[in-house]
């Protein structure tokens, strides 16, 4: 489906393109759903918004930047589609990086101990008995 709508779309047919654009409108929540795809579309969708001298096919092709701009965070990589792909190198080193802060900021919220409990789960407790400074506790 990819390459049959990238053919169109670098064509100079003009009813290609625009019936190109127009079932993309349609299924953009649904198409691309694979980042590298989507990336070649984006691309070739951005030059006809830019260099296209047709008006209605640059408003054709902004609209849909707009749509498929709104999809894009929920794109997958390939390997997840494919499970014999190996894994993205960059997703690998986002989810390390991710790993790490997260580590990193557990030490820094778990450094300073201000009495009984400290160090343990310190999630707070709306049910919990108030605080009156003096007594016991």
């Amino acid at each position: 489906i990819a390459k049959s709508f990238l053919s169109c779309l670098e064509g100079d047919n003009y009813l290609e393109i625009r019936n190109s654009l127009m079932v993309l409108t349609k299924v953009v929540k649904v198409f691309p759903s694979i980042s590298r795809i989507g990336a070649h579309i984006l691309r070739r969708v951005e030059k006809i918004k830019e260099s296209d001298e047709r008006g209605d096919l640059k408003t054709m092709a902004a609209r849909y930047l707009a749509m498929l701009q709104r999809e894009k965070p929920g794109w997958k990589a390939d390997n997840q589609f494919n499970p014999y792909l190996p894994p993205d190198p960059k997703e690998k080193e986002k989810e390390e990086r991710d790993r790490k802060a997260k580590e990193e900021a557990a030490a820094k919220g778990g450094g300073s101990k201000r009495g009984k409990g400290a160090g343990k789960d310190a999630s707070l407790n709306a049910e919990a008995q108030e605080f009156t400074p003096g007594k016991d506790t």
